[in-house]
């Protein structure tokens, strides 16, 4: 009893280490961020920025945390906000919200309803918010 005690008491003292070197991490992954930001590039990690990232302490090891997993669509395809940010990237002018719903739509094979309108406007949101696509005025979105 004593030995499993002490065992969980050595593996308690690593916690801080451990936190300081993910936030050291972390540091150095926006530093990273920033230089591909100012080289044109957008980084797969900025989809992370957009939900805001919660600690796993306490959790059971074996269950994976969904950006460990990586993150997919439903079906395994790209998610709803990859394939705005790669339409709006793949535009040269300034792209419409409506239209972006048709093209998106399309690309996932959904039918444009009141439901997907209100996910595509809190997705856009959540995309300015995260700076991975401009917000050029009302409904009227551009690459950043």
């Amino acid at each position: 009893m004593e030995q499993l005690q002490a065992e969980m008491e050595r593996r308690r003292s690593t916690i801080p280490a451990l936190s300081r070197r993910a936030a050291e991490l972390r540091r150095q992954l926006a530093s990273v961020e920033l230089e591909l930001k100012a080289l044109g590039s957008m980084s797969l990690t900025a989809f992370a920025s957009i939900a805001p990232m919660k600690s796993t302490a306490g959790k059971k090891a074996n269950k994976a945390s969904s950006a460990a997993r990586g993150r997919k669509g439903k079906g395994g395809g790209p998610t709803l906000s990859t394939r705005i940010v790669e339409e709006v990237n793949a535009s040269q002018d300034p792209v419409r919200l409506r239209d972006l719903v048709a093209r998106v739509s399309k690309a996932m094979g959904r039918e444009v309803s009141k439901s997907f309108l209100v996910q595509m406007s809190s997705t856009m949101r959540r995309l300015v918010d995260a700076k991975a696509v401009a917000q050029v005025e009302r409904g009227l979105y551009k690459k950043v």
